[in-house]
């Protein structure tokens, strides 16, 4: 296999489109040998531990294939329909693993980017259907959270790119949110309390909830106020969830994420959880909001934070943090930042991230 994939290398940059022709002849000639090879060792009389060890590393092999000839795609060529071709075939051979030999495919592996490149795609079609349900408002809102956090759950990382067990757990879940939601009877509040038994613990939801307990909380008295949050905490405990891996098992089930939240407010005796009117203590970069905007969009994608929902990433800097012009970085501007960074940008940021390596090397790897 590695001679093929050099073999491509070769044919693609100096456009011998014969060649490349040959190429994906014998690539499928060696997918369908490979599959074989594999369908012997299996019923052959290896031991069980030995065959999942065979299978690992087979597996770890295709994916690593497909994801190296993945970047033949994005070229405008015509080698690219040509390695389309073979993705499939490499895509075709996993699925067949999978499905053959359950017992000892990893399904905590991570997909290949052509794979993840279609779950994504399919997804988008599924969430797409959101858009259609009524217009109330609430439940409008709740499902624009649950749409923004289920991409930012899919949203490749290297770090951080999901397995198999993940993917199919994002598209039945985003079915399941559908259904729900498509229910005659179904109002925000109702969601919610599905999705929380649901242990759908992604801090979209978190925050939704919390903005809307406090808005509502923000008008009453502190009497009301404690009896609203009392109420609120037996409705939580009442619901409960039933015992099953959180949808994200990075994070803590989401019934202690709420129930310690409320507790912290029902102690808090001055209430300065719910007080707007003080102003929040913003630290002060010198650096523009489009700077900042790329450098976390390079510590996301680097696996920097614990955090996976960009929304929130967002937010809390510009809660928390003023650009070098402007005492107030604005959500939507530093969003567009994150999301599309000019080459001046680029180079400012390369500028400072080499002083901070040449410091690394002159203080800890002297020469």
């Amino acid at each position: 296999m590695e001679t093929v994939i050099g073999e491509l290398f070769i044919a693609d940059n100096h456009g011998h489109p014969e060649f490349s022709a040959r190429w994906h002849s014998r690539a499928l000639q060696a997918l369908a040998g490979f599959e074989n090879n594999i369908v012997r060792r299996y019923f052959s009389s290896i031991k069980d531990q030995a065959l999942r060890r065979y299978m690992r590393y087979y597996q770890l092999t295709l994916t690593g294939l497909s994801n190296r000839l993945y970047y033949f795609t994005a070229r405008d060529s015509a080698t690219a329909a040509l390695v389309g071709a073979v993705l499939e075939k490499i895509e075709s051979v996993l699925v067949d693993l999978k499905r053959t030999f359950s017992d000892a495919f990893d399904l905590e592996c991570a997909v290949t980017l052509y794979s993840h490149q279609f779950y994504t795609e399919k997804l988008h079609q599924v969430l797409g259907e959101f858009e259609g349900i009524r217009t109330d408002e609430a439940l409008l809102s709740l499902l624009g959270v649950i749409r923004n956090s289920l991409r930012d759950h899919l949203h490749i990382s290297l770090a951080l790119r999901p397995g198999y067990i993940e993917l199919e757990q994002i598209q039945r879940f985003a079915a399941l949110v559908l259904l729900f939601a498509a229910e005659p009877e179904t109002d925000a509040r109702k969601l919610f309390y599905r999705l929380y038994t649901e242990n759908f613990n992604l801090s979209g939801l978190v925050e939704w909830y919390q903005d809307q307990l406090l808005a509502e909380l923000k008008g009453l008295t502190r009497e009301e106020r404690e009896r609203r949050l009392a109420e609120e905490e037996a409705k939580l405990l009442k619901t409960g969830i039933p015992p099953r891996v959180p949808f994200d098992k990075r994070r803590g089930p989401i019934s202690e994420t709420l129930l310690d939240w409320l507790a912290r407010i029902r102690s808090h005796s001055t209430g300065a959880y719910l007080r707007t009117d003080t102003p929040l203590l913003r630290l002060a970069l010198d650096l523009s909001v489009a700077q900042l905007g790329l450098f976390l969009r390079l510590c996301y994608f680097t696996g920097c934070f614990h955090e996976h929902n960009i929304s929130a990433v967002l937010r809390f800097f510009s809660q928390h943090f003023t650009s070098k012009k402007q005492n107030q970085v604005s959500l939507k501007s530093l969003a567009k930042a994150f999301y599309g960074a000019e080459i001046t940008t680029a180079a400012a940021n390369r500028a400072w991230l080499q002083r901070m390596i040449d410091h690394l090397n002159k203080k800890y790897f002297p020469k």
